[in-house]
């Protein structure tokens, strides 16, 4: 809006920060770290992963009881007590909603509240945005405010949508009102969201979907709000996402190329060079998925990848858990095409610990087919990586640049991604017999399931889990024979791909505990010394990481 800047709005996003962080001075520090920041899309992801964990314990069974029992100062402090108990509506309905997010979001849903952690924290701060503008949500949407104000929920970040869907559910006649204006009004398109889109698809609200599927059909050649609906229907509610997906069908809306993205979201199958496979014969596979079980399930044991892969996707858009449970059926007793296809299928979980779960039993029996270890390796230990960024580096540093002074990585118990040790043992030998078969260069195969998928393995993947595995079961001999696989991290993948170094200094710490260790370790280096090396390979910076920390 005219006369307002990103100055403007960010001095009013610290006034209402600074109110509310003077506000809760009172607060425990865990509490303070989920008031809102001036970042606005940034979560405290310590916080999360303990709210995540309260919840896969049982501890808790729904969001409500838990920020009952363990926020409930933080609630009184953000909301106020008229509205606590829509907050808590709110909290305990984003079951029904797609638990993935982002970029390469898929239609899943899942029974548990663990996927939500984060979504709970942007909700309590959105009732807290709207106590800042001293203004209703329906007064937000509708521009009834002053101008800064909505120039200020226009342009900066504000996640609304569960707070909209709780408002329709709960019968608030004033934002139904508003929904109406603005999808029914002439040019009252200002406040035309993907959040809006959302709040609608959460929402229970029949009535509301049908004046959404009217307005999709009314874009006519503007590609911009199919795209905003289509791409976003999945969001919410099953009923909502069938709804909408009838509309599309019986008005052959596949014909529109952002449609045919949006399916793609959906789904999964394709990517962005080959959206133009999306066909009317795709979305009735899809529909007759969706609606008929016996049908899917006889999907699951063709020799057709796309219908396998529809049918796994028609299983976890109403519960993710039932796909996963699928692939592992595959996997028992399916063939390896089928067995392949079915890994596709883990792309789309965000859950490693479903991942681990799907993956493992290939890992572990399949191990001396390189095809099928290609498949489903980059989902058994997908975090190695990131565990070890995490574990190597200072609390207190807030980056991850090069030249850091290395730090003995934290302890890592086998049973965070583990059974227990026992499984990480047999996990550490299978992986060295994988080791042994990966060409030096590493292996790919293309195409593999679909005509534009691939699926590679490299010794560096392998000896990262390994790596990692030493260092959770901290026994001696693993630790000096993971020494010895050090050398070969970022072997047989591309440099922007290979372990960055704080990474890399894990490794090194895997075996230089004691003064024995440090000095073989060192030998070790030396000798490895004279191996050819590029200017930029992961070896030198191996080299140069255990020299900085042998020799200092």
């Amino acid at each position: 809006m005219a006369g307002f800047t990103y100055d403007s709005r960010r001095k009013l996003t610290e006034t209402w920060v600074k109110g509310l962080q003077e506000k809760g001075k009172r607060l425990s520090d865990k509490e303070k770290e989920m008031l809102p920041d001036v970042y606005l899309y940034t979560v405290p992801q310590k916080v999360c992963g303990e709210i995540r964990q309260l919840l896969e314990d049982g501890v808790y069974k729904t969001l409500s009881s838990l920020y009952k029992g363990e926020f409930q100062n933080l609630v009184n402090v953000c909301i106020c007590k008229e509205n606590q108990e829509e907050f808590y509506y709110a909290l305990d309905q984003m079951n029904q909603y797609q638990m993935t997010a982002g970029w390469y979001r898929r239609s899943l849903r899942s029974g548990s509240y663990a996927p939500f952690a984060e979504q709970s924290v942007k909700l309590l701060r959105a009732y807290t945005r709207l106590e800042f503008y001293q203004a209703s949500l329906s007064d937000v949407l509708t521009g009834n405010l002053s101008p800064e104000l909505y120039d200020h929920a226009r342009n900066d970040y504000f996640s609304y949508a569960q707070l909209l869907a709780a408002q329709i559910d709960r019968g608030n006649e004033a934002a139904i009102s508003a929904v109406k204006d603005i999808l029914l009004g002439e040019g009252n398109t200002a406040m035309m969201s993907h959040e809006l889109i959302c709040g609608i698809v959460m929402s229970k609200n029949k009535e509301l979907y049908e004046i959404l599927g009217k307005f999709l059909l009314a874009a006519k050649l503007q590609e911009g709000v199919r795209q905003a609906v289509c791409e976003t229907m999945d969001a919410g509610r099953p009923e909502a996402f069938l709804y909408l997906f009838s509309v599309i069908k019986e008005n052959n809306l596949i014909r529109y190329s952002s449609v045919k993205r949006a399916a793609a979201t959906w789904i999964g199958i394709f990517n962005e060079n080959s959206v133009e496979r999306i066909s009317e014969k795709l979305l009735q596979l899809m529909d007759r998925c969706l609606l008929d079980e016996a049908f899917c399930n006889e999907q699951l044991f063709t020799e057709d990848s796309v219908a396998i892969s529809c049918a796994l996707w028609a299983k976890g858009f109403y519960d993710a858990q039932a796909a996963v449970n699928a692939v592992l059926e595959l996997i028992a007793h399916g063939t390896k095409h089928q067995k392949m296809t079915a890994s596709y299928f883990l792309c789309s979980l965000e859950s490693e610990k479903q991942k681990m779960e799907a993956s493992k039993d290939v890992i572990f029996n399949e191990f001396e087919d390189l095809e099928l270890v290609a498949c489903f390796l980059p989902f058994f230990m997908e975090s190695a990586g990131s565990h070890f960024y995490r574990l190597a580096k200072d609390e207190n540093d807030y980056s991850y640049g090069r030249g850091k002074k290395p730090i003995k990585p934290k302890h890592m118990a086998p049973e965070e991604l583990f059974a227990d040790r026992e499984e990480a043992k047999k996990s550490y030998v299978v992986l060295k017999e994988i080791l042994k078969q990966v060409p030096k260069k590493g292996v790919q195969f293309f195409p593999c399931i679909f005509p534009w998928h691939q699926a590679s393995v490299s010794p560096s993947a392998v000896v990262v889990r390994l790596c990692l595995i030493a260092w959770m079961l901290n026994e001696e001999e693993l630790l000096d024979e993971a020494a010895g696989f050090i050398p070969l991290v970022g072997q047989g993948e591309r440099y922007s791909t290979a372990l960055p170094e704080q990474s890399l200094q894990a490794c090194c710490f895997t075996v230089q505990r004691q003064r024995r260790e440090k000095m073989s370790c060192l030998s070790f280096c030396i000798t490895q010394k004279k191996m050819p090396m590029k200017k930029h390979s992961s070896w030198q910076t191996i080299w140069n990481c255990q020299k900085r920390i042998l020799l200092k």
